[in-house]
Formats: C-alpha cells, sequence, structure tokens
C-alpha cells in the first residue's frame, strides 16, 4: 500500500488522513530496520543452505540464479537444470512425436511416460541405477522386461500382469513407434549426470510472487524509493514467515501488539498445515487426478464441439469446417406507408375458439360508415372453456349457440369469402390490439383457403388503435388506468354507453364511436398503420422461431433464453 492507499482507507473506517509528508517520513525511518532485518534472515538462510550443500555433498544452485556476486561464494556452485524444465523439455519432445504417430501415441501415453519422472526422484544422486532405469522404461512399456528391475511389476507377476497408464493395458506396439521414443528417452539417458541432481526454481517463483504483493507492477513501485525495503519485506516473510513484522517492531522498540502477533501467528500455522499437506502422497494423487479429469473434460469438448474451440484458431488462415457464422436476428421491416387520406376506414373485429393466435374463427365483424357485416363460423377446435366464458359461444355437435341461443353459421371459407367480398376498395382494417392477436389469426385463415391475394386486392393493411391510444394518452399509464377497449369507452363515452362487450358486432361498433369521440387525425394514425404483407411475414417469422424452440428446449437453458436464440434462426441439429 502507498499513501494513497493508506489514506483511502483510513478515510473509508471514518479516521482522520495522514500527510504525504509524514507517511514518507515514517516510511524511511521503518526501511533500515526491515532491511536490517532481511539482512539477518539471508545470512542465517545462506548458514543453512551451505551445511546441507555440505551434508549432500553437493553444490546447489539453481540456473534461473545467476548473480553479480557469482564470484564472492566461498564455496564451489555448479549449474543445475530445473526440473519443471526437464518436464516441459520432455513433453514438448513426446508431442511431437504425436504429429507422426497419431494413431499410437495418444495423450494418454504421453502421460504415462511423463510419470516416469518419478524413476529420477527416486533414484536422485544415484547416476548408475538412474541410466539403467531410464534406459529400461522404453523396453518395459513395448513388452520387452529383460532390463527392468524390482520395480516392475512383470517380474513380481508374469501371467496377471497389466500396464496400469497404458490404453487397455496392453504393450505398446510397432518398431518405428519404439525406435522414435527411444531416441527421446536416449538424450535424457546420456545426461544422467545432470538428471540426477535436478533442483527446482519453485523457490524462486514463490520469492517472486511474495514481491509481487509487495511491489506490483501495475503501480510502479519500481520506480519509487519505497522498492528497497518492499524486496527486503519480501525475503524476511520468504525466510521468516509473516511474524516478521513482530520482530521489525519490536527492533524499532514499537509493541508487537497482541492482535498483529495472534493473527501473524495463525497465518503462518495455516501456511505450515497446507505445506505438510501439499507433500502427502494423497494429496498429490489428489491433485493429480483432478488435473487428469480437466485434461479428458477439454479432449472430450474439443472432440465434440470440433475445431471452434481449438488453441489460436482465430489466427490460422484456412478457416475451420464447423465454424458457422450465427445470423442476425430477424428485423420486423414496419411498413408505415399506407396512405389513409385516399383509403375507406373499416372497423373489425374477431372472435376465436381460444385465447391463442393458432384458434379457430368463431366470429368475424366489420362496420363501414352504416354498413356492417357479422357472420358465425363452425370452428373445428373445440371452444375452450375461457374464449366460451368471453363470448358466450358454445358447441354441441352441429349447432353453435350464443347464450345458449342457436346462431346460424357458416364454414370458413364461405364466411371468409363473403368477408372479401363485402369490403370497400382500398380498405384499411381498425381493430384494438389487433396487431398481435386478430391480424395474425386471419392472415393464417385467409392463407389456409388461398384467399390471401383476393384479400390483398380489396385491403391496403391495418391500424391498432390500441397503440394509437398508448401513443396519444401516455398518462393513463401513469395513472394505472387500462387501455382495455371497455375502459376506454367508459372514459370517452361515459359510464352510460353499453354495448355487447366481446360480441364481434357490438365491439366494432363502439370502437367506430370511440374513434370518431377521439378525433385522432390521420397524423395521429399513420405512424400505427401497418401492411398486410406485414403481418403475413410476422406470422411466417413466428412459425420459424416456434419450429426453432422447439429443437432447443433440449438445451439445459431458461425459456426466455431459448426464446431469444430461436428468434435468429438458431437450430439444434445435433445432440450435445
Amino acid at each position: 500500500m502507498g499513501p494513497y492507499h493508506v489514506n483511502n482507507f483510513l478515510t473509508e473506517c471514518n479516521l482522520p488522513p495522514i500527510s504525504d509528508t509524514t507517511l514518507r517520513k515514517k516510511e524511511k525511518e521503518f526501511s533500515k530496520t526491515i532491511h536490517d532485518a532481511a539482512m539477518i534472515s539471508c545470512r542465517e538462510a545462506q548458514h543453512q543452505e551451505i551445511l546441507l550443500s555440505h551434508d549432500s555433498n553437493s553444490q546447489l544452485i539453481y540456473h534461473t540464479i545467476v548473480t553479480k556476486n557469482y564470484m564472492e561464494v566461498d564455496h564451489d556452485v555448479i549449474k543445475r537444470s530445473d526440473s519443471n524444465l526437464f518436464r516441459k523439455n520432455f513433453t514438448g519432445d513426446l508431442l511431437q512425436l504425436h504429429q507422426k504417430h497419431k494413431r499410437s501415441i495418444s495423450t494418454t501415453v504421453i502421460d504415462y511416460f511423463v510419470k516416469d519422472k518419478y524413476a529420477i526422484k527416486q533414484n536422485k544422486g544415484d547416476i548408475e541405477n538412474l541410466k539403467s532405469t531410464i534406459d529400461a522404461i522404453v523396453p518395459h512399456a513395448f513388452g520387452d522386461h529383460s532390463l527392468c528391475s524390482s520395480w516392475c511389476g512383470y517380474i513380481k507377476d508374469p501371467i496377471g500382469y497389466r500396464h496400469k497408464s497404458l490404453p487397455y493395458g496392453k504393450d505398446l506396439e510397432g518398431v518405428e513407434l519404439q525406435r522414435d521414443i527411444q531416441t527421446v528417452f536416449s538424450k535424457f539417458s546420456e545426461n544422467t549426470d545432470k538428471l540426477a541432481n535436478l533442483c527446482s526454481s519453485q523457490s524462486n517463483e514463490s520469492l517472486n510472487y511474495i514481491i509481487s504483493t509487495k511491489a506490483p507492477n501495475s503501480k510502479h513501485f519500481g520506480g519509487s524509493q519505497s522498492l528497497g525495503f518492499r524486496v527486503a519485506s519480501a525475503i524476511s516473510q520468504k525466510n521468516e514467515g509473516r511474524n516478521y513484522v513482530v520482530e521489525v517492531n519490536k527492533n524499532h522498540s514499537l509493541s508487537p501488539g497482541k492482535f498483529t502477533s495472534q493473527q501473524r501467528e495463525r497465518m503462518d500455522r495455516k501456511r505450515k498445515r497446507e505445506k505438510t499437506k501439499a507433500a502427502t502422497p494423497a494429496f498429490k494423487r489428489k491433485r493429480r487426478d483432478k488435473k487428469g479429469s480437466r485434461a479428458r473434460s477439454v479432449r472430450s469438448k474439443e472432440i465434440r464441439e470440433g475445431n471452434s474451440y481449438r488453441s489460436a484458431i482465430s489466427s490460422t488462415d484456412k478457416e475451420s469446417p464447423d465454424m458457422e457464422e450465427i445470423p442476425a436476428p430477424t428485423t420486423e421491416n414496419d411498413d408505415f406507408t399506407l396512405h389513409l387520406g385516399k383509403t375507406s376506414t373499416v372497423f373489425f373485429d374477431l372472435e376465436t375458439a381460444g385465447l391463442g393466435i393458432s384458434c379457430d374463427i368463431t366470429q368475424i365483424a366489420a362496420v363501414c360508415g352504416t354498413k356492417k357485416i357479422s357472420q358465425y363460423v363452425m370452428p373445428l377446435q373445440p371452444i375452450t372453456p375461457g374464449a366460451s366464458k368471453e363470448t358466450g359461444l358454445t358447441r354441441t355437435g352441429n349447432v353453435l349457440y350464443r347464450n345458449g341461443i342457436p346462431v346460424p353459421y357458416q364454414n370458413k371459407e364461405e364466411c371468409l369469402k363473403e368477408f372479401i367480398f363485402w369490403l370497400p376498395e382500398n380498405a384499411v382494417l381498425f381493430g384494438h390490439n389487433i396487431k398481435s392477436f386478430d391480424t395474425k389469426i386471419i392472415i393464417q385463415a385467409l392463407t389456409d383457403e388461398n384467399l390471401l391475394n383476393g384479400f390483398k386486392a380489396k385491403c391496403n393493411g391495418f391500424v391498432d388503435t390500441l397503440h394509437v391510444f398508448r401513443a396519444e394518452y401516455p398518462e393513463r399509464k401513469s395513472e394505472k388506468k387500462s387501455f382495455k377497449q371497455e375502459e376506454l369507452v367508459k372514459d370517452f363515452l361515459g359510464e352510460n354507453f353499453s354495448y355487447d362487450a366481446h360480441n364481434a358486432l357490438g365491439d366494432v361498433l363502439a370502437l367506430q364511436e370511440l374513434i370518431g369521440k377521439a378525433g385522432f387525425s390521420l397524423a395521429h394514425l399513420q405512424p400505427h398503420s401497418f401492411s398486410v404483407d406485414f403481418a403475413y411475414q410476422t406470422l411466417i417469422n413466428i412459425e420459424i422461431s416456434n419450429s426453432n424452440y422447439e429443437s432447443l428446449k433440449l438445451l439445459p437453458i431458461s425459456a426466455g433464453m431459448t426464446k431469444k436464440m430461436a428468434k435468429p434462426g438458431l437450430i439444434l441439429t445435433s445432440s450435445i
């Protein structure tokens, strides 16, 4: 934390901030104490390292550490290879063979040979045994156990022995394959003097990480005077643990702090427990199994999803055959080009056998000036209880009833032909909430009976009066007033005006009175008009979306997201 972060923290706690000058002054005072503590811990760590080096008859320094003080060390220094770097190089050589022997060297086989790095750990410091073990690994995998020693399970049980990590537990086969793998192992077999004393740069990386927490690159502490003691504090933490803070306080004649000491001790104990646990065989085995499970999951997904998610796929020149462009969402091309000035205004309404847009028509009515038409239709579908409650229509056998009284009816084709014949030239059909309901139903019925072209010859389009009232009277929404036709009739025509609601003829007569009373001009009506072609295309888009939705329902996602995916044309063509 720098002065800026310290003051932010203090002010968030509702404590007064400290000036930058004071903070930097105290920073300089503490820097010498922290530096001295780091030097003491380094000398102690260096002494312990020298003792360990002499005891093991080897002089260790990681190949990643080469300092200016190379000649100042009072004992011989030998450069050793890093175990992690060896593993990466070894795995890389096997992956190159995978390109040549794709059928024989799978990732499972590569994992099998990489596991043989345990032979290096078991023969640490023993060059001769390590060489003989490495020379026996490849023949062992191909069924030749003449070079094997006590570690080989075949020697203990020649009849029942099976490889634990090779595919199906069987020996590998192929003279050329064995020769190529042996070439890789020979390179390491010839350098067993280096492999027998591999070192690890893990401690170096651990120190680098601690330094990065004290002086993160994003804050550019490298250009400040505080970098020195930040690095010194990281070194102290590495050598002494987090309790170095308590020691620094003591050396600076400050109280170590009860809660400071407790927290530091708690963190050090936790770190020791994690370190001890990480060294156990059970933990390492579990970590290895998790890594293998993740790798198998990734490989499985890559096989199912093809090359789309392959590494660096976007940088390849050749496009992947399984990559397809997601289609853009279907755009609703609203056609607001109706010229209402030279058209005939017709108010119309439908009653249906249900409340969905796929239901049959049961009544169609329209009025143009003083001319009016009303026809009942015998539906092929049963009339739902909800629709019957609204319209009063019921069906028993071949008899259609309204409020219990039989009514004359026609079939759908006859009714639509009579309606088209009745329509005046250049008609524009006005209706309430017809854009989302009535137009879809009548267009579907006309399409089913092959009468759409005849209808288009008489009708120019539609106007939805619901959208007109919403645009011209937006305050009704804030006042929580409804835009239903019954409520609009009460508010504009008065409480005493009564009509036969949910009877198509009664609805259109009331709507004619309502629009006349509202007195909308053509400028008010024009934005809410749309053509017959638009209504037809909307119906087609709904059918396509519904078809796509059925296939996408297999995916484990919400219904809302499924509908959004279905609308632009996405479809599930194969099971996942």
